[in-house]
């Protein structure tokens, strides 16, 4: 291993986790001098505790190995990304922001000197205003010389010293709108300070009060063209959209814009336009496209200003980057006409991502947001990807009942033989889990949305019928424990597993949803929000008299045990009564409730639901009340159950499962 070249060796690494870059430096000393740095060069730091174990280890190193030397990446907590509008639960999640003390801060640049890049969430910036008031203020705020990246500015004071001290070196900088406010109008400045800037992250709507008070007025041109040649990406989040040129009182001064011919990424999110203008300016001056997004696009309607040329100011963009764009996603609200208009000035088989079901999973709620295509349009839609697609998202038409597999799955297959992910939103309709396994075997990752995910052969499912799938994701889904009977089958690649907002439905006595895969070993499991649905044993799939609506399930039973499911640990969902963050308490085995089917004659109708819950809730609250202590446990019906052959990490409602692996 010495003898090979260190690029060979760094692209090793690169490839590696961090466990098996600890792995490796345990082999010999030679393999600890070359795995070493790798290992260390990216830190997550995920709670108070971590942090404190980190800093103790790099102080503990001797002179001749400074392990902080190496760090050039610290992520606090879940870090920055992605910078979605303020939720008020994220604040009272620990796991979300770690915190940071002007004393730990101050450990953090003399210990590791090399960071290059320091990602937090932004509400730390207030920390450390208050942290630096109550110490000298002479102390340096940022000690390091190589910094190219910092977290979302949210204090103009903040922004203004690491802009002087650092602004030539930055490649990275994200603004929230506590900074815009006081920067809209001084981008020339701002922005010369930044020469080899290559990422631009701008966002108005992070907080309640931004939120009320609506997106900020922003004119397109002013921004561009202050931009150094250097950008390569840039990012708005609920901005409304204008040029500053057609409000300019002298109409007859037209100076001549930048083309930036390195810009090849644009995401527009929640952005407003009142005229047409700012996508005519953009058609003009980016022209070398390889990524547009534009999601949750609104119109303000005037006199001068209609659908139409809305549209076709759209379909300008789409033509001036006709020969480079290779990655699309549009607004779900959109006609689908609207968007074969824009596809169809594109190039034939030309592209490699067409996002237009849910914008990367940003864009989805209760009603199942996506342009939704009758059949007769899939063909349309196909023609514009190239056959090395990787991604493809798209929703069904609710009023159309289609033959799955020969009307999407089996043309798809055709047109994009190597298709690594693919997310469908069903309108609420039926989709067949095998089916897609069946037709796509190259996929690597799956997402189900506002659907009844069904498997439609029972008996079909076969060894010989495998699948490359590694992810699987459910949505808004009504599902049966046999859909992951399913995917232990078909999916012997299965790593990860994400639930959210899904219903699943099971026949008493059974009151739990089932997940055996006890020959898999998940990297991580994800689940939020499920809800459980019990059925009588007598209820057919279109006799819904006899089907009990439940309640959330806010109980879960995990195994890693390669044997048996006789290590089962059951855990449920609480507050701590303090400070409300979430937590899991851990219920004995031993008395966990069931229903038995004795029980079932007692809770033949719906009016019977009422008193099947109260006794739910009450054997559940004495095991629940053995480890209660500080918290509050919160009502649910039912639990999940999770069994594999390993499991690396498994979160519940945000909440990482303490499990005995």
């Amino acid at each position: 291993m010495e003898a090979l070249p260190s690029e060979l060796v760094t692209d090793i690494a690169r490839l590696l986790t961090q466990s098996e870059r600890y792995a490796c430096i345990q082999v010999s000393k030679q393999w600890c001098l070359l795995f070493i740095a790798h290992l260390y060069r990216s830190v997550h730091i995920r709670d108070r505790q971590a942090m404190y174990l980190f800093l103790q280890t790099i102080r503990q190193t001797s002179n001749d190995q400074l392990l902080g030397h190496y760090v050039r990446e610290i992520v606090l907590g879940r870090g920055s990304r992605p910078l979605r509008p303020y939720r008020a639960n994220e604040l009272r999640d620990k796991t979300y922001r770690l915190g940071l003390s002007w004393a730990r801060w101050q450990a953090l640049g003399r210990l590791c000197p090399n960071v290059e890049l320091l990602d937090f969430h932004w509400t730390t910036w207030l920390e450390l205003g208050e942290g630096r008031q109550s110490q000298q203020k002479d102390h340096v705020l940022f000690p390091w010389r190589k910094l190219r990246g910092v977290a979302p500015f949210h204090n103009s004071n903040i922004f203004w010293q690491v802009l002087e001290q650092h602004g030539s070196r930055l490649t990275r900088l994200e603004l929230t709108r506590a900074v815009l406010e006081h920067t809209m109008d001084a981008w020339q400045p701002i922005l010369k300070q930044t020469p080899v800037l290559e990422e631009l992250v701008l966002t108005s709507g992070i907080s309640f009060g931004t939120l009320m008070t609506g997106p900020m007025l922003l004119y397109i041109d002013d921004l561009l063209d202050a931009c150094p040649l250097s950008l390569k990406s840039l990012s708005l989040s609920m901005f409304k959209l204008d040029t500053r040129q057609r409000h300019s009182s002298n109409n007859n001064i037209h100076h001549q814009p930048y083309r930036h011919t390195r810009l090849d990424s644009i995401d527009m999110y929640t952005i407003e336009f009142t005229t047409p203008h700012p996508l005519d300016y953009m058609a003009e001056v980016c022209t070398h496209l390889d990524k547009l997004a534009i999601g949750r696009s609104v119109m303000s309607f005037d006199v001068e200003y209609n659908k139409e040329a809305f549209r076709d100011a759209l379909v300008r963009v789409f033509a001036a980057n006709r020969q480079s764009l290779r990655k699309v996603s549009m607004d779900p609200s959109w006609s689908s006409a609207w968007v074969l208009a824009m596809l169809q000035a594109l190039q034939n088989n030309s592209l490699l991502e067409l996002c237009i079901g849910s914008h990367h999973g940003r864009l989805l709620d209760s009603s199942g947001s996506g342009v939704r295509w009758s059949p007769n349009s899939y063909d349309d839609v196909l023609s514009v990807l190239s056959t090395r697609a990787s991604t493809f998202e798209i929703s069904l038409h609710p009023q159309h009942t289609i033959d799955l597999g020969h009307q999407l799955a089996l043309p798809l297959q055709r047109t994009c033989p190597f298709l690594f992910e693919l997310e469908l939103n069903g309108a609420q309709q039926e989709i067949s889990l095998d089916i897609i396994l069946e037709c796509l075997p190259s996929l690597h990752r799956l997402k189900l949305c506002n659907a009844r995910v069904i498997v439609q052969h029972q008996k079909g499912i076969s060894i010989s019928s495998r699948s490359r799938l590694q992810h699987c994701g459910l949505h808004l889904t009504y599902l049966r424990k046999d859909i992951f009977d399913c995917l232990a089958a078909m999916c012997p690649s299965l790593s990860s597993i994400s639930l959210s907002a899904c219903h699943y439905l099971t026949t008493l006595p059974s009151v739990s949803l089932d997940i055996h895969m006890p020959q898999h070993t998940l990297r991580q499991v994800s689940i939020q929000s499920m809800s459980a649905i019990c059925e009588l044993p007598d209820t057919t799939t279109r006799d819904r008299i006899h089907t009990l609506g439940m309640g959330k399930c806010l109980a879960i039973g995990v195994s890693a045990s390669q044997q048996d499911k006789a290590r089962m640990m059951y855990y449920h969902v609480s507050y701590y009564r303090h400070s409300f963050t979430r937590e899991l308490l851990p219920l004995p085995r031993d008395g966990f409730p069931y229903l038995s089917k004795e029980c079932i004659p007692h809770y033949g109708t719906h009016d019977d639901l009422e008193a099947l819950q109260k006794d739910w809730f009450k054997a559940h609250r004495q095991q629940r009340a053995i480890t209660m202590g500080s918290s509050i446990p919160e009502k649910s019906f039912g639990f999940i159950s999770l069994h594999a052959y390993h499991i690396h990490k498994c979160i519940f409602e945000d909440t990482l499962v303490p499990f005995n692996q």
